[in-house]
């Protein structure tokens, strides 16, 4: 049963020998795991059926899943904050905050550093992996307190991390979340227009860098604000998100008149000495053997793409030709050993007096490429096989 007494609801479409499989396999799938959704509540429920524990829905977005937009509200990529990481270690604890899976945060609010997302190796997960060691990196498994780069966040970093940390701390979080019932941002909206913009449903939009056909939206409930909205709400009247989502009535408006969220942090200027750096840096990835792609690389160096482009457009354009020169080279790899495999199924079942046909040989097999692109290769395999 599930956290409100109601049993787990089947899978649609999938018998029950094959529902503990379908459940596995959405492990990988990290931003539905967290998001709150099906995939989420059911983890937690075999969790809790495993492991006796309850209330686990507070491990994910579950209680705010009801009245915000989870699209893209967990990061794609793990972060860590690397005090939280020396001081986990050094407790023995070296496990990760739900904080750090909210893709709008990018600092840790206690610390006041920003996250980091690779060790100086550059391992950098794309997803969560449950094969990964707790606290240690994916590729080079070095304890991560030791090789994440410590970064100064800025004031606006820590403000959001703070607003999003105040929301993960409230009691109610633990005790099943919100429901829709519950939320009353079209109140606190309809205050703020009143109070503080003369009643111009239009003035607010601009504030918050939305449409106001967003706001409309939100106010008839055809949709639900995602989490970055809210914490813009929220730092635009200087409350929280609970004082949102409760209808309370806004009593102060901080003095930026437009959207105060960032997404993406600036990358640093770049020195003549760095540029030399950078020079020698791709010098030494032009030499090696491994080919990787130019946001890749541009990541390593703590550049933009782009600047690798306008400033180093030669190597730049080797970057990415060395790297599609490789990724063709594999699928031509992988594509070869599987005719050699359709090839020995096909001789298999002429010698067994079989006549092979695709549907016999391929059976269940998905081929590496769309079939009509190997259609003539295969039927080329089997006419020789049938000789």
């Amino acid at each position: 049963a599930s956290r409100s007494g109601a049993p787990r609801p089947p899978v649609p479409g999938v018998g029950a020998a094959h529902e503990a499989d379908l459940r596995l396999r959405d492990f990988d799938r990290a931003p539905a795991f967290l998001a709150g959704g099906v995939i989420s509540l059911r983890w937690v429920t075999l969790l809790e059926e495993l492991t006796t524990y309850k209330g686990l829905e507070a491990l994910t977005f579950a209680p705010i899943a009801r009245i915000v937009n989870t699209w893209r509200l967990v990061a794609r990529t793990r972060r860590w904050c690397p005090e939280c990481m020396s001081e986990a270690m050094a407790a023995g604890v070296p496990y990760a905050q739900l904080l750090w899976h909210v893709a709008c945060v990018s600092a840790c609010p206690i610390h006041q550093v920003a996250l980091e997302q690779s060790c100086r190796c550059g391992g950098s997960p794309s997803r969560l992996r449950a094969a990964i060691t707790p606290g240690h990196c994916p590729r080079c498994g070095a304890a991560l307190a030791d090789t994440l780069r410590r970064r100064k966040a800025t004031s606006q970093e820590v403000q959001i991390a703070r607003i999003v940390a105040d929301l993960l701390s409230e009691p109610r979080w633990d005790q099943g979340g919100w429901c829709p019932s519950d939320n009353h941002t079209t109140t606190f909206l309809r205050a703020a227009v009143d109070s503080h913009f003369g009643g111009k449903w239009t003035r607010l939009a601009k504030a918050l860098g939305v449409a106001k056909s967003s706001l409309h939206v939100w106010m008839n409930g055809h949709s639900k604000p995602s989490l970055p909205w809210l914490v813009d709400l929220a730092r635009h009247f200087e409350c929280s998100v609970v004082s949102i989502v409760g209808g309370c009535h806004p009593t102060s408006r901080s003095a930026e008149g437009t959207r105060v969220h960032k997404r993406h942090r600036r990358r640093p200027k770049v020195s003549a000495k760095d540029r030399a750096l950078i020079a020698e840096q791709l010098v030494k990835i032009l030499a090696s053997d491994t080919a990787e792609p130019l946001k890749k690389v541009a990541h390593r160096l703590d550049v933009d793409p782009k600047y690798l482009r306008e400033n180093f457009p030669a190597e730049a354009a080797l970057i990415v030709r060395r790297y599609y020169d490789q990724r063709e080279a594999e699928k031509h790899d992988k594509r070869q050993q599987w005719l050699i495999t359709v090839r020995k199924r096909a001789e298999e079942l002429a010698d067994a007096r079989v006549l092979p046909t695709s549907r016999r040989v391929l059976g269940d097999d998905t081929p590496p490429a769309s079939y009509r692109k190997m259609r003539a290769e295969i039927n080329q395999i089997l006419a020789e096989a049938r000789r």
